[in-house]
């Protein structure tokens, strides 16, 4: 079997979320609000931890949006949105993954 390996502790893990939300609010914080796009499943989940930690941070309104695609083949497979993708016009939104390794996944969902 083999060995796990963490990259992060949970609290190293909590600091560099914290860190994030922190950010996205100083760089957002004169928007009418925000919307996060997780792509699903686990950048969905990551979203959610962030519009948690900014609902601490911000009275901004945090919109949750989920966004499932085929990671393998993006093209072959009809992405779905949580939500109509003209509601999304002229809002700020920051797609949500939970890796980012050559941008690939969120080429697409962009």
């Amino acid at each position: 079997m083999a060995q796990r390996t963490d990259v992060f502790d949970h609290a190293t893990m909590q600091r560099k979320l914290r860190r994030i939300a922190h950010q996205l609010h100083e760089e957002h914080h004169a928007e009418d609000g925000l919307v996060l796009v997780g792509v699903a499943p686990r950048g969905t989940v990551l979203a959610e931890r962030l519009a948690t930690l900014l609902r601490t941070i911000t009275e901004l309104p945090i919109e949750l949006v989920s966004l499932k695609l085929d990671k393998d083949a993006p093209r072959a497979v009809q992405v779905e949105l949580s939500v109509e993708a003209g509601t999304l016009a002229g809002r700020t939104v920051v797609l949500v993954d939970d890796v980012l390794m050559c941008g690939r996944t969120l080429m697409h969902a962009a």
